[in-house]
């Protein structure tokens, strides 16, 4: 209660007025230090207040769940306790220099992560802010801590997963990229890992590693001489059945466990992860990983499965890549093979054939003779198989040699004319040549694209009936030159056009005979010298084939 302005105030009053001021006051900070208390109980970080000798005076709830201690086992300790031992002075020092700046706050961020130390000893990272305030003649520290734990770790495996993505192709030897794996997966992954592939539906060990290099053995003799029975209950069995992980995250008395508790008494562990390796809808193998500290987790899990993902897909090109390698190898040794052992009689068919033609004064019967030409035109099929083996070979190995030179294409035209129109006549067909007056020069091999040519004309007079055409046409085209081969054949279904200058690929054709190396050859032929080659076809309505070659910078004679 105020007097009124002008009249005196009696003591009596005065008091009774100061009393309610302050209860006024006292409610207001009742009110106000609630409302901060309670601002600090929910807060999701640790919120913790100490005094000028850095002892615990606040220990909010957040703080109890980053720590893992109770407020009243904390209130009134040194901060020391929260702290790991070998930062326990420089911490205190940079404290005590804090209260002697001119700041009144850092913020996080300001200075490196910190690490905290929780009740049961484990060591973690935080990062945090401070502040001061007097409280009297007291100096009061707020700081604010943030467990990042789950942050730091979230970035330390993607970190690994892309050292994982870089590093697991970087071989093409399925098992050095193997040995590898487990390496990397120790310890990012688990203290212990095992690599195992699947092989005939049998299990082969093939890459162990361990933080430990004497566990590291024990492990490896353990699954040697216990080797996964895939048909059995071992968790790597199923892992390879199912398709998903398997995870053993307390031991217990199940058959998994019976299978398993071998190999983790070898190494001293408790829980173990079981991970299939799968590419392209096959199980490859399984990675193992082993941990004494901790049970596996759901984050551990997504963890294991994207870099189980990476090495399957390693593992999978190198398998791929060995897989070429070995292809490639078999086809040379084929090639080798047939040059080295068919040549030869080849050349002594021939040889034997052309002793027996040479005119020597006397009458050659007309039945000897006959023989002889079809002991000849079999040398030269034969002869023919065999460049044509090799010439696949140098295609596909890059090695084709080229004898270019700049002119253009009539002369290689008019030579696959004479020697293919009595071929053509013989079936009775007519052949045509509708070559443009005028024709760039192309940079080509005369009796490589002469080849290439007469295989696409040849194929041509095969596949068309008798009374039917068959067309060359050779045009300029802005930069090219364009031969097309055209014939009133029986056209090519259009499920085939897509396989038609695959080696050794016949579809229909396969009645008429042929290694099914001719569209090939040219093909490689063509590229070789830098163009093209396509087909376009309807069935019953013939087919045309046309390459085209790059034409060489050329600018006719004014006087032509």
């Amino acid at each position: 209660m105020t007097a009124p302005r002008g009249e005196p105030v009696h003591g009596s009053e005065q008091a009774a007025t100061d009393q309610d001021q302050v209860a006024e006051l006292e409610h207001a900070l009742r009110i106000a230090k609630a409302r901060f208390e309670g601002v600090v109980e929910i807060a999701a970080d640790a919120i913790i207040s100490v005094d000028e000798h850095q002892l615990i005076r606040l220990f909010n709830q957040g703080a109890q769940r980053v720590f893992g201690y109770a407020a009243d086992e904390v209130l009134g300790k040194p901060l020391d306790v929260l702290l790991p031992e070998r930062f326990r002075a420089i911490h205190r020092q940079h404290v005590s220099e804090f209260g002697r700046s001119a700041e009144r706050a850092r913020r996080m961020g300001y200075r490196r992560d910190i690490s905290g130390l929780r009740k049961g000893g484990e060591e973690f990272p935080a990062e945090a802010s401070i502040s001061r305030y007097r409280e009297g003649a007291n100096l009061v520290f707020n700081v604010v801590l943030r467990d990042i734990t789950e942050r730091r770790r979230a970035e330390e495996r993607q970190r690994f997963l892309a050292q994982a993505g870089a590093l697991l192709p970087s071989s093409l030897d399925h098992e050095v990229t193997l040995a590898r794996a487990a390496r990397l997966a120790v310890p990012a992954l688990a203290e212990g890992c095992c690599v195992d592939l699947v092989t005939d539906q049998t299990l082969r060990e093939v890459a162990v590693a361990h933080n430990d290099p004497e566990l590291e053995s024990r492990l490896r003799r353990r699954r040697l001489e216990s080797p996964v029975d895939l048909r059995g209950t071992h968790p790597i069995a199923r892992a390879v059945r199912t398709r998903e992980p398997v995870v053993l995250r307390q031991p217990d008395s199940n058959a998994q466990e019976r299978d398993v508790a071998p190999e983790l008494e070898a190494i001293g562990a408790q829980f173990a992860l079981f991970v299939p390796l799968v590419a392209r809808q096959a199980v490859l193998g399984v990675v193992s990983l082993y941990s004494s500290r901790r049970p596996f987790d759901g984050e551990d899990l997504v963890f294991a499965q994207d870099f189980a993902q990476r090495t399957a897909l390693a593992i999978d090109n190198a398998r791929l890549y060995e897989a070429a390698q070995l292809a490639i190898r078999s086809r040379e040794d084929v090639v080798a093979l047939v040059s080295h052992d068919l040549r030869n009689p080849v050349s002594a068919i021939s040889m034997m054939a052309g002793h027996l033609l040479e005119p020597d004064g006397a009458t050659v019967e007309e039945r000897l003779r006959e023989s002889v030409e079809v002991i000849q035109q079999a040398a030269r099929q034969a002869d023919a198989l065999i460049q044509d083996l090799l010439d696949v070979s140098r295609i596909e190995g890059g090695r084709l040699r080229l004898d270019a030179v700049s002119d253009d294409l009539r002369a290689t035209v008019d030579e696959v004319m004479e020697t293919m129109t009595p071929l053509a006549r013989d079936g009775g067909l007519s052949l045509e040549a509708h070559v443009a007056e005028v024709l760039p020069p192309v940079l080509f091999d005369h009796r490589r694209v002469l080849q290439a040519l007469s295989n696409l004309v040849g194929n041509a007079i095969k596949f068309t009936p008798s009374g039917g055409t068959v067309s060359l046409w050779v045009e300029a085209e802005e930069d090219e030159v364009v031969i097309a081969v055209r014939d009133t054949g029986i056209g090519i279904p259009a499920e085939y056009l897509p396989h038609l200058f695959d080696r050794y690929w016949q579809g229909e054709r396969q009645a008429r005979g042929g290694a099914g190396l001719g569209l090939a050859i040219a093909k490689g032929i063509i590229e070789a010298h830098g163009g093209r080659i396509w087909v376009e076809s309807t069935r019953g309505s013939g087919s045309t084939f046309r390459f085209a070659l790059p034409a060489v910078p050329w600018h006719p004679d004014p006087g032509l």
